[in-house]
């Protein structure tokens, strides 16, 4: 849950601080399940390897910044399903970055802890 409730806090302070348009809260929800379900991922089994959160990452991506992100699209402004391609380039780099930084945070936060693990 804090993982989908920091998505929906980004996308809040984002709307605030660098305003476009009104707040669309359909948005929020797709931020929140961007971070919502790679926090699911290691609910019950701790285990942090490259692999588990590459996937984890990949999964929240998929479906909270491609399909509902471009179903709200679609939805509030009328663009074409067809832009769901884009949207899946995007997510070639975004993936990968995004799991880089996860793993970076996670070994300084261990090695300050003294864990080895990731």
């Amino acid at each position: 849950v804090y993982g989908g409730l920091s998505g929906a806090a980004y996308d809040l302070m984002q709307a605030m601080l660098f305003p476009i348009g009104a707040i669309n809260p359909l948005f929020t929800v797709g931020a929140f399940v961007c971070g919502f379900i790679p926090g699911m991922f290691f609910i019950h089994n701790t285990l942090l390897s490259k692999r588990r959160i590459f996937i984890s990452i990949t999964t929240g991506q998929i479906l909270g910044s491609v399909a509902l992100n471009t179903v709200f699209l679609m939805i509030s402004y009328g663009l074409p399903f067809g832009i769901i391609w884009a949207r899946l380039l995007t997510q070639l780099i975004t993936i990968p970055l995004y799991s880089a930084i996860i793993m970076l945070l996670l070994r300084t936060a261990n090695s300050s802890r003294g864990i080895t693990q990731v």
